[in-house]
């Protein structure tokens, strides 16, 4: 399901690490679905916004969510950055948000 979400998802980042929850890649991916996956979708998420280019990672969390919330309504259902960031937990929920964050993208 998420090779067909985003085909070069598989050629650019490992599938088996980002079903696994794994930070490092969920993070690129966000960070990739945000800010290059769809340039109607970043330019949307961008605008009147400061930018999300060199945060620091807990940073880059809260103001995804914060433009996620703010522009689509899209709740992170309880999980907050340090959860997002979390090692040990809420990989589910984790790949969870990746995989919504690239619907509303893909739809845009």
């Amino acid at each position: 399901a998420l090779i067909t979400a985003c085909p070069l998802l598989s050629a650019a980042f490992d599938i088996d690490l980002l079903v696994q929850g794994d930070v490092p890649t969920c993070l690129a991916v966000l960070h990739y679905t945000l800010l290059e996956a769809s340039p109607a979708f970043t330019k949307q998420v961008s605008a009147n916004r400061p930018s999300l280019s060199f945060l620091t990672d807990e940073r880059f969390v809260s103001q995804s969510f914060r433009a996620l919330r703010e522009l689509f309504d899209y709740r992170t259902r309880g999980q907050s950055p340090p959860m997002f960031l979390s090692v040990d937990q809420f990989c589910e929920r984790r790949v969870q948000l990746v995989c919504d964050v690239m619907a509303l993208a893909a739809t845009q």
